[in-house]
């Protein structure tokens, strides 16, 4: 599919590949079709509009902007593993309201062989793991990225593990049921929301709203809305707040643009 344009849409997320993205080093324009996301990366970045990136696009925005991304020393990244927020990640939007799931610890449903390894200019880190040094990174200018997967549920990772597509992770970190990816979502929406209910819009009921422009809706919710199967007629969106809607979400497919 064509990549959106970037007047279309007030948010983006980026989802991830399997394809290495350590191969797509600065100087070298990748495969054919990294070239235009390349572009349209560094096009987008002008806009300021939000943008969080999951997994490989984690990587690719980070080599996009001069970062290094490089193979895992310690193998592959499986399972439902905890997170270390950073003083920055504590005190950061993205990570609002997010509980500890492991111990005393968030956690997150991982699987990657690459890792951010050198951060571009200017970044922060707002995440890390006991052996990567930056799975959650605030770049400025309404870009942020995650390695771990916020949108997928761990019964999709399990199914991978049952396929044997993915090795299964030890006991201790097996993949299981986490609410964290749905806030740290919520919390990412929560801007182009406060938006969206700031128009003028005719309220028909306590928890949803009519908007007469769509294309004032974040692709994400788009997206959502288009899944679950909502009322849509073409010239408006009928949207559900967002704690409810994420209550309806057929996870894992919230992924409006993808590898």
């Amino acid at each position: 599919d064509a990549l959106p344009e970037l007047d279309d849409f007030d948010s983006f997320v980026l989802g991830g590949t399997l394809i290495a993205t350590c191969s797509w080093k600065r100087g070298d324009k990748g495969r054919p079709w990294q070239r235009p996301l390349r572009e349209w990366l560094l096009r987008q970045r002008q806009t300021g509009k939000p943008l969080l990136g999951i997994c490989g696009a984690h990587q690719a925005m980070t080599v996009v902007l001069g970062g290094e991304v490089t193979r895992r020393p310690g193998g592959v990244a499986a399972g439902s593993l905890p997170v270390k927020l950073t003083l920055a990640g504590l005190h950061h939007s993205l990570f609002e309201g997010v509980s500890a799931e492991r111990g005393d610890a968030p956690a997150f449903n991982f699987f990657n062989q690459e890792e951010v390894s050198q951060l571009p200019e200017d970044a922060v880190v707002l995440a890390t793991t006991e052996d990567s040094p930056a799975v959650a990174i605030d770049y400025g200018g309404g870009w942020l990225s995650v390695q771990f997967h916020p949108e997928a549920s761990h019964s999709s990772f399990q199914h991978w593990v049952d396929e044997g597509i993915i090795r299964p992770p030890s006991s201790e970190f097996a993949y299981c049921p986490l609410a964290s990816g749905r806030t740290l979502l919520s919390n990412f929406l929560a801007k182009p929301a406060q938006i969206l209910q700031s128009m003028k819009a005719n309220v028909d009921c306590s928890t949803c709203k009519e908007i007469d422009a769509p294309s004032t809706i974040s692709m994400l919710l788009a997206n959502f809305l288009a899944s679950a199967s909502l009322p849509i007629d073409g010239s408006k969106f009928r949207l559900l707040d967002l704690q409810t809607l994420m209550q309806h979400l057929p996870f894992p497919r919230c992924l409006p643009i993808s590898w």
